[in-house]
């Protein structure tokens, strides 16, 4: 790895960046408090 090229560590980087955005924009989406949506309670569910 001491011997990649800068070029290589900064594609490295800029992908890191696009997918860390990616992970947390597609989390940010489905998160069940940005929703606004509870879990079921147990009272509900069928044993």
């Amino acid at each position: 790895m001491l011997n990649l090229s800068v070029e290589t560590w900064l594609r490295f980087g800029v992908w890191m960046l696009l997918g860390a955005l990616i992970y947390v924009g597609y989390d940010y989406r489905r998160n069940r408090l940005a929703t606004r949506e509870q879990a079921p309670s147990p009272e509900t569910t069928s044993a």
